[in-house]
């Protein structure tokens, strides 16, 4: 960034997170444009050239489509879906977390589980449990046949959960960002946060009582959906057009 400031390039950032990142804030001073995923943000950095747009999505979200979703991989329509991820590195204490409750989980749900690459488990079967160490461009599909999705709480993630509103159950990453994210989820009372030392039986069943539950299902998935603002990717993509322009 700063090698293009040199040659008098026009510099944009994003701040994704609301925690401001250390290379934004050193780049802070010579970006042309500063945008930002949250409106609390905008006190982060230069009022004159920051400006609150949302979070970009995917295109390919877009077009989402949950029957298309469950025929892809396989899954009925007879009973809800479970997509668990921990993020696109996995997660061991997220893994483990599922095994051991699987049983509860399975019983009466069909489960999703992205474990990270060589991270899955073998030996662990159900008929109801589908494990798969990495999706990469067809996580798409995976969040369109969600019913309910467990995740970490990397900004990425929420937003598409909010684009999609869907129902989420939110384990950050201890000691990052992601605390600060997924207490910004909390607050707005979008979605269910468990620390990650305080996974157990109770979180599975707490799970599965909010499964059962159409009403708060129905009010999780509205307040998600107003969480971010929406037309992150349409701004972006006319602020860069308007500085290639200049």
């Amino acid at each position: 960034i700063w090698a293009g400031w040199v040659f008098r390039k026009k510099i944009i950032i994003h701040q994704q997170d609301i925690r401001p990142t250390l290379s934004n804030k050193l780049c802070s001073w010579c970006a042309s444009k500063i945008t930002v995923s949250f409106e609390k943000s905008l006190s982060d950095y230069p009022k004159e050239k920051t400006e609150w747009i949302g979070n970009p999505v995917r295109d390919a979200l877009l077009g989402a489509n949950a029957d298309i979703s469950r025929e892809k991989f396989g899954f009925r329509s007879d009973q809800p879906i479970i997509l668990i991820t921990g993020g696109s590195s996995g997660s061991k204490a997220l893994n483990e977390w599922v095994w051991k409750n699987l049983g509860a989980l399975c019983a009466q749900f069909q489960i999703l589980h992205l474990t990270g690459k060589d991270k899955s488990s073998p030996n662990i079967k159900h008929e109801n449990y589908h494990q798969i160490e990495f999706l990469g461009g067809d996580m798409f599909h995976a969040l369109a046949l969600a019913d309910m999705v467990i995740s970490r709480a990397g900004i990425s993630i929420i937003t598409e959960l909010s684009f999609l509103g869907k129902v989420a159950v939110i384990i950050p990453l201890p000691g990052t960002h992601q605390e600060d994210n997924a207490f910004f989820v909390e607050e707005a009372h979008a979605g269910i946060v468990y620390r990650q030392d305080k996974l157990d039986s109770h979180v599975a069943r707490d799970i599965v009582n909010l499964l059962h539950s159409q009403d708060e299902r129905t009010r999780l998935s509205r307040a998600i959906s107003g969480l971010m603002k929406k037309g992150g990717r349409e701004q972006m993509i006319e602020i860069i057009s308007e500085y290639e322009s200049k």
